[in-house]
């Protein structure tokens, strides 16, 4: 090769290199490998790749106020890589992608056996704290390949991503209760943030204990899970709706309205979802003073936004029932039950699955217009295991969890 077009490859690798990096800035890198001797066990690369592929999809597929990553296996490169893969120079590319700024998550799966025992090495890089991870996930009894794979894959993610794992599984368990493993990964997650006044990580955590509470029908342990979330974050507009939805629960009257018309002044949720379900509590706090038409002018705000809601028609139906206006309270409650909105499903949301209590001491209820395609249970035949903590960086992990089955 002469200069010239060395030269030229060199320019065409770095231009595509750069190309992939702008294309990618946040990817999880995906990849799965299995030893030649795994007993009875026959399964293939490819198989591994598939199954680690769809659940970590499965699990960013959650619906969430979060933005997810882009998710990729190592074999579908971009351009860049595929041309230096080309010239031989892979290692040449992964670390011109560092010096660029670009170190994406990696998950790694290799399966082995051990003592006739299949087992799984997991392994990985953590790009946002630029920590490498490794943990071995054993088959338990009767435990098919799939299960094992997956279980280790949800191992990886909860190292990279533990918040979305944990909602994962809160709103799998959503039916039967069972958030023992979302508590797991949460504590886990908990152990290792700094510990600063202010963390919007640790404040995200502390919400999903607060609907874990609210699913277990404890109001006001929510009611403290959620001034936790605000305080770790008081810009965490999902833990001040929340923890405005508990208060009206609680006959707490004053502060509500205060709170909730300040954020909308101040710091109105971005999310046509979230800003929704701000209106609708904030029409709670009217009705709890008894004050029903600034309950109706903001509910029309709301439908406004966010017409084909049934969380919204719904306590509309209701403000304009206690206006008296009982024709077009039928109407909207007609409306709400025939409504779907698949795309309303914000499991970090309290009033997307609890209805509005404003009256005094009415009880906190399961919403009825949840939608029958909410937190549907993705059964499998073994739970996900939570990852081991480091030395003294987290409480422990009880083996009950590695070895939980459902």
């Amino acid at each position: 090769m002469d200069l010239t077009t060395l030269v030229l490859a060199a320019f065409m690798m770095i231009s595509a290199i750069g190309f992939d990096t702008a294309l990618h800035p946040r990817d999880i890198a995906l990849d799965a490998t299995k030893s030649d001797q795994l007993g009875k066990v026959h399964v293939t690369d490819d198989m591994l790749n598939a199954i680690l592929s769809a659940q970590v999809e499965a699990i960013f597929l959650t619906p969430s106020v979060v933005s997810k990553p882009v998710i990729r296996t190592t074999r579908n490169k971009g351009i860049g890589l595929s041309i230096t893969d080309a010239f031989g120079l892979s290692q040449v590319a992964d670390a011109l992608q560092e010096q660029a700024g670009y170190a994406p998550d990696r998950i790694r799966l290799h399966v082995f056996s051990e003592n006739d025992t299949v087992e799984v090495l997991v392994s990985g890089f953590e790009a946002q704290k630029s920590t490498t991870f490794q943990q071995e996930v054993v088959q338990v009894q009767d435990e098919s390949i799939v299960s094992l794979v997956q279980r280790a894959t949800s191992v990886g993610v909860a190292y990279i991503d533990p918040y979305m794992t944990a909602l994962n599984l809160m709103r799998r368990h959503i039916k039967d209760r069972d958030f023992k493993l979302s508590q797991s990964v949460i504590d886990f997650a908990k152990a290792r943030l700094p510990a600063t006044a202010v963390s919007a990580d640790r404040s995200m955590l502390e919400n999903l204990e607060g609907m874990i509470a609210l699913f277990n029908s404890d109001v006001p342990q929510a009611l403290q899970r959620f001034q936790r979330a605000v305080n770790s974050n008081p810009a965490n507009d999902v833990a001040i709706l929340n923890l405005a939805l508990t208060e009206i629960a609680l006959d707490n009257d004053a502060p509500v309205e205060a709170q909730l018309t300040g954020m909308l002044k101040t710091t109105p949720p971005t999310d046509r979802v979230v800003l929704a379900t701000a209106y609708v509590t904030l029409a709670g706090a009217y009705l709890r003073l008894h004050q029903p038409a600034r309950a109706d002018a903001i509910m029309q705000q709301a439908a406004e936004l966010n017409p084909n809601s049934p969380t919204v028609l719904g306590v509309w139906a209701e403000v304009k029932l206690e206006r008296g206006d009982t024709e077009a309270a039928g109407k909207l409650a007609d409306r709400a039950r025939l409504v779907d909105n698949p795309y309303e499903d914000y499991a970090e949301i309290a009033a997307l699955y609890f209805t509005l209590a404003w009256q005094k001491g009415q009880p906190l209820l399961r919403s009825p217009f949840e939608s029958t395609t909410r937190a549907q249970d993705t059964t499998e035949k073994t739970a996900p295991t939570a990852p081991e903590t480091a030395k003294k960086a987290a409480p422990p992990v009880p083996d009950a969890v590695a070895k939980q089955t459902q």
